[in-house]
């Protein structure tokens, strides 16, 4: 239960609120809870690949409006040493069958997306893709962990009978997603209260959540091949909806090699196929010619964005599925391809909306060389809206992933994987784990994994200042995005430049990292919430 999650005596030197120094290992999630949970996988012998599993499956309960069983998918990158292993883990995941390229009426794009007739693909139940997060944690325990998963998903199933208890983050996500939810009549018994947003401090029943995890650690793939995918299968099918109980039999998630680049004596493997891993890398190569006497990538910020700008429209016009339209990975990672990032483009024109997006991420790293990088999604806060009545469980929108206009890298097709923003990352020193990093927060995420993993590798800052560093955002059209740390002589220049400028309390979502120094240590950090280790 929750009361009975504590932190342990094995912290040990802190460096600032949310940076802890361990001897060990340590885990760190966008939630304190799901840090802990993981921690104490590791101390029970679990390795790296079971922390982060069973953080994600605490984070399912703890950020419900983030990610969840009925969440889109996700990736986690591994390396570990004492195993011998890299891999990437891709739960990503795939348009149900009855999906095809003019399934939606396209009205127009958004800084997060693309928005259609209705907002079929964004809200509804015909926005729901195949649900690929229990799957792909699954697969990781199985092919990579060395604990049994059962116990990790009794936890959760404790923490969801346990309730949820309401904080203001949670209130102020519920408040600002309350019209979708209000859609749902299952959606709006189980969050609101009185038709809004529930006060903090009020415990939201978990009942229905609780019983699925409890008979999913009797048998983890009944959501997918017995009673609880049949009655998911069946609720969206015949409530309009795309998803089938086949879809859900028919899912497997891959292992698979990560995407490498080199940046000196490091390289930093993310996910390959159809996440923001390659976008990601871009905005790295584009920003790591260093000028003399620039310290930080806000002193450059017309040539940052820049980067991101032609990344972006890359990325937006060129990579999809590599099953269904080949990706040059190799050409776009060419030095001459990085230089091209930097050159200016034209002013784009304006584009609606702000970012958003909705994900978690946690890390686990050892002092001898092991690490897990994961981010997992329901896609837009509270996903699709709608809830599965009985099971409690909150659905994605991952169908708002893929461009819903016809004969594009990222169109739709029956079974086709989307273009994911998760971009899970670990960076590796002289071959072995060195840093793990997740960004959460939609588009945003993909700028942010780039720019910070520049700030640590080419401009030397330790990686965990980059989770609290100020933040910048664009893509390939409409404003650049700026929060509060971003001071006044950059925001001036921007709009010299040309540029269109939005500033926001906060850019993207959480971030969470972990690194060992040169001591041997193992330093985690997270924005949102303490790391836990020992």
């Amino acid at each position: 239960m929750l009361g009975s999650l504590n932190r342990g005596p094995e912290r040990t030197t802190t460096v600032s609120p949310f940076v802890l120094r361990f001897r060990r290992f340590a885990v760190a999630a966008d939630d304190e809870v799901a840090a802990e949970v993981g921690a104490r996988v590791l101390r029970r012998g679990g390795n790296v690949v079971d922390a982060v599993v069973a953080s994600a499956l605490a984070l399912c309960v703890t950020r419900v409006d983030c990610c969840g069983l009925g969440g889109y998918g996700g990736f986690m990158v591994v390396s570990m040493e004492s195993a011998g292993e890299v891999a990437v883990v891709d739960f990503n995941t795939r348009a149900p069958i009855a999906a095809h390229e003019r399934v939606y009426r396209f009205i127009g794009e958004h800084v997060e997306g693309w928005r259609t007739a209705d907002r079929e693909s964004e809200q509804g139940l015909r926005s729901i893709s195949v649900p690929a997060v229990l799957a792909g944690l699954m697969r990781a325990s199985e092919e990579l962990g060395a604990v049994d998963v059962s116990d990790a998903i009794s936890t959760a199933a404790r923490l969801a009978r346990s309730g949820l208890t309401v904080d203001r983050r949670l209130s102020s996500a519920i408040a600002e997603s309350a019209g979708k939810v209000r859609r749902d009549r299952h959606a709006s018994a189980l969050f609101l209260v009185g038709g809004g947003a529930p006060p903090p401090g009020r415990v939201l029943s978990l009942r229905g959540l609780a019983g699925l995890l409890e008979e999913l650690a009797r048998d983890p793939y009944d959501l997918y091949a017995g009673d609880a995918g049949e009655s998911l299968g069946a609720y969206v099918e015949e409530g309009g909806g795309l998803l089938t109980f086949d879809d859900l039999q028919r899912y497997s998630p891959t292992i698979s090699s990560p995407l490498s680049y080199e940046v000196d004596e490091r390289a930093v493997l993310v996910p390959r196929d159809c996440s923001g891993g390659l976008t990601a890398l871009q905005v790295l190569g584009g920003c790591s010619p260093v000028r003399e006497g620039v310290a930080d990538v806000l002193e450059v910020a017309e040539d940052v964005v820049n980067v991101l700008r032609n990344a972006w429209a890359v990325r937006l016009s060129r990579l999809g599925d590599p099953d269904y339209a080949s990706v040059p990975y190799a050409s776009l990672l060419s030095e001459k391809a990085l230089r091209a990032l930097m050159e200016e483009r034209a002013k784009p024109p304006p584009l609606p909306g702000l970012p958003s997006g909705a994900s978690a991420g946690a890390v686990a790293a050892t002092s001898d060389g092991d690490a897990a990088a994961l981010s997992l999604s329901l896609g837009a806060p509270f996903g699709s809206g709608v809830v599965v009545p009985g099971l409690d469980l909150l659905m994605n929108n991952g169908m708002a992933l893929f461009d819903p206009r016809p004969g594009r890298p990222n169109s739709i097709a029956p079974g086709k994987r989307p273009l994911s923003n998760l971009c899970p990352a670990i960076v590796l020193r002289e071959g072995v784990a060195e840093s793990a990093l997740s960004f959460a927060g939609g588009r945003a995420a993909v700028s942010l994994t780039g720019i910070a993993l520049a700030r640590h590798l080419v401009y030397g800052q330790p990686l965990w200042r980059s989770l609290t560093a100020p933040r910048l955002h664009a893509v390939h059209s409409g404003p650049v995005f700026i929060d509060e740390g971003v001071s006044a002589e950059v925001e001036r220049r921007l709009r010299a430049a040309g540029h269109a400028v939005r500033r926001l309390r906060r850019v993207g979502g959480p971030a969470v990292a972990a690194s060992v120094d040169e001591s041997g240590r193992v330093v985690a950090a997270s924005d949102a919430a303490p790391p836990a280790g020992g």
